[in-house]
């Protein structure tokens, strides 16, 4: 959802995928990664999402992935959706920029604006490190360390980053709350857990 909103707010396809896979060392941008699951899969788990958690997790106004679903768009396995895919030498499906999604961007969303990687780091993995953090508090699971295991493993998490946890401590919470304070406007996405504001306030880490 965080990369949808970005992409309404004028933010550049190309660019997003690289600062989270060239910049932070994901294995692939948000767009590509959408392409691979499928797009039809991914509008499946906003429509989860969104009935489980209907005020910060809410279907978006301007859904992207559900109009590129509705033109059969699907990603890699109908060689369209944010990009469109042909096959190199080896029969290896290669992204290429797609003018119909362009076309489609251009049509429902704010005009391109330049973005800073670092912003666009940040209105990425904060509602990712959110959601880690309430599953922590929330008991889903029991430890740091835990979760930061199941991001490595299962989510393909930037592995020489440590998990997600160690990340935000590394940043450090007071310097990270500081960074979540300028985003708070943009949603029930971007609301500060208590989690982090507590932490900070008593100088706690995720790590001891």
């Amino acid at each position: 959802m965080a990369f949808n909103q970005l992409l309404v707010a004028g933010g550049d396809i190309a660019q997003i995928d690289k600062v989270m896979s060239k910049g932070l060392g994901w294995p692939m941008g948000p767009a590509h990664l959408l392409d691979v699951i499928g797009l039809d899969t991914a509008d499946h788990c906003i429509d989860v999402m969104s009935e489980a958690f209907p005020k910060r997790l809410a279907k978006p106004e301007v859904n992207l992935i559900a109009e590129s679903v509705a033109k059969g768009r699907l990603g890699q396995k109908t060689k369209e959706g944010f990009y469109l895919y042909k096959a190199d030498r080896k029969g290896r499906l290669q992204p290429e920029n797609h003018l119909e999604t362009t076309a489609l961007i251009d049509s429902l969303c704010d005009a391109p604006i330049s973005m800073e990687p670092q912003d666009i780091t940040m209105r990425m993995m904060l509602p990712m490190m959110y959601e880690a953090i309430r599953c922590l508090d929330d008991g889903i699971i029991s430890s740091a360390a835990e979760g930061d295991i199941a991001f490595i493993y299962g989510t393909g998490f930037p592995a020489f980053r440590g998990g997600i946890f160690y990340y935000m401590d590394s940043m450090g919470l007071d310097k990270l709350l500081e960074i979540a304070q300028q985003y708070e406007d943009l949603g029930c996405l971007y609301a500060i857990p208590q989690g982090l504001r507590d932490r900070v306030e008593l100088n706690r880490n995720f790590y001891a």
